[in-house]
């Protein structure tokens, strides 16, 4: 139950990944927005 904004900041952290080599858990990143639209919306 992803909408688009919440995957379009995904993409934008797995380009951030990749261009910087940086180490961001997008799978926590995704459990996060699911807990804030459960919790929050």
């Amino acid at each position: 139950m992803i909408d688009f904004y919440s995957e379009s900041l995904i993409n934008k952290l797995f380009r951030t990944n990749v261009r910087f080599n940086t180490k961001i858990d997008l799978d926590r990143v995704e459990k996060a927005i699911l807990y804030a639209k459960k919790y929050h919306g």
